[in-house]
């Protein structure tokens, strides 16, 4: 049996064989339709664990394909059926659980190179495969999100936006510095009169289209209606609040903040009232470290205990051949680890560092001038170093992609199965385009 569904079924026991009556008729998307609420209230908590185990295969995949000069095409059978059943049932889960249409067209479109690759790789008698249900037709309309180009371009413009808040910051602590030219300091002193406010404005209205969309997502997958999806009425509602945290605490939790804190400095920190702005940006900035050290801890979390759980399956496997496709996927995961510690790393220093840099502002420690206005250079520094530094990691992420372009196809070693042990093992070139 693939090693892939066993582990799967340790964790979800009621999911069904993808096999019909014959042993490679795929019939797994048909059995996910007979299940009910049940087993979909245990399957829907999972699904980032789920995506996550499923994004590590592809990345395998993308190796086997594209990469890799020798492939054991029985170990490559494995991955493909093993992708195809996390496709297929993420794809289910997203578009009557979730009710996620981007993600539902992505992973069709999966869906439909992942088939044909079975198809091809397993054309010979013994691994011949057929499939229950024809293909669904792919819609591109629905790739485009609006919530997803909310988050997407908020993510993006934050980096033009810090990087405004820090000039506009070390320009007005070097008023503090430059006591040679006058002129230059009155010059500073009447831009920034109209610069702050403008930037005080800009950072009250960036988080907020994030912050209502995501509060009015939360709201349709919360409240029943007519907009809600009538499968996923059927799960309970601490299920449909538990997804919605998973997919979202974080950018909430921030804008929640950002905005509160954007606001008070507007409407209510004014005035007499001003000075006490720094300890509430100093507190926001402390908050930011937190959920950037408790983000890095839940996703590091996640990936150790899927490493966890397929190092147990691997020490209780007795099969040869199954403990080397085990042991290859061991390998990957800590590949993404080493790739996921280094990215939220990176988010966790800049974080920290920010809020000590802030620390130094605090009216208490009486910071000298200078030593404010060298801190603000070496913020703003910082703020070119993080962004190098996040596009060097963006740049290695591993890659996942099983597209149809033209690529050299490893050569597969098509390794005798315990039943055809008569047949010699041979090498099979292919060089077809997908």
């Amino acid at each position: 049996m693939n090693p892939f569904f066993q582990r799967i079924q340790v964790v979800l026991p009621e999911l069904p064989s993808p096999w019909g009556n014959s042993a490679r008729h795929w019939q797994f998307d048909v059995a996910l339709a007979a299940l009910g609420p049940a087993f979909y209230n245990k399957a829907v908590p999972l699904h980032l664990v789920l995506h996550l185990d499923y994004s590590i295969l592809c990345n395998e995949l993308h190796e086997d394909l594209f990469v890799s000069n020798a492939v054991n095409r029985r170990h490559l059978l494995f991955r493909l059926e093993a992708a195809l059943l996390y496709c297929e049932l993420l794809e289910h889960l997203y578009q009557h659980y979730l009710v996620v249409p981007r993600e539902v067209e992505a992973l069709r479109a999966q869906r439909i190179v992942l088939r044909q690759l079975l198809v091809e790789y397993g054309s010979q008698k013994e691994h011949g495969y057929t499939f229950a249900t024809p293909l669904v037709e792919t819609n591109p309309a629905n790739l485009f999100s609006p919530s997803f180009s909310i988050r997407n371009q908020t993510t993006w413009f934050n980096w033009g936006r810090i990087l405004a808040n820090r000039s506009n910051r070390t320009i007005d602590l070097s008023v503090n510095v430059i006591h040679a030219a006058p002129r230059l300091q009155r010059v500073i002193r009447s831009i920034e009169a109209y610069v702050m406010p403008s930037l005080a404005y800009l950072n009250f209205v960036f988080h907020l289209p994030r912050l209502l969309v995501n509060n009015a997502l939360v709201f349709k997958h919360l409240v029943p209606g007519p907009w809600m999806h009538k499968k996923e009425r059927t799960l309970f509602w601490s299920t449909r609040l538990y997804s919605q945290i998973q997919r979202r605490w974080f950018e909430t939790g921030n804008d929640v903040v950002w905005t509160a804190v954007s606001a008070l400095n507007l409407f209510v920190l004014v005035g007499a009232w001003a000075p006490a702005m720094v300890y509430v940006s100093t507190l926001a900035f402390a908050f930011d470290a937190v959920n950037a050290i408790a983000r890095a801890s839940i996703e590091w979390g996640r990936l150790y205990a899927l490493q966890q759980a397929y190092q147990e399956k691997y020490e209780q496997e007795t099969d040869g051949e199954q403990k080397k496709v085990i042991l290859h996927h061991l390998q990957a995961i800590e590949k993404r680890i080493v790739f996921e510690h280094e990215r939220l790393r990176l988010g966790i220093i800049n974080m920290v560092t920010v809020f000590l840099g802030m620390i130094l502002v605090l009216p208490w420690f009486a910071t000298p001038p200078a030593v404010l206005f060298v801190s603000a250079l070496c913020l703003l520094a910082l703020w070119g170093a993080v962004y190098v530094s996040a596009t060097n990691i963006e740049a290695r992420r591993p890659q996942e992609r099983l597209g149809f372009f033209a690529r050299p196809q490893p050569v597969l070693l098509n390794v005798p199965r315990p039943d055809d042990e008569h047949q010699p093992e041979d090498g099979v070139s292919h060089n077809n385009a997908f």
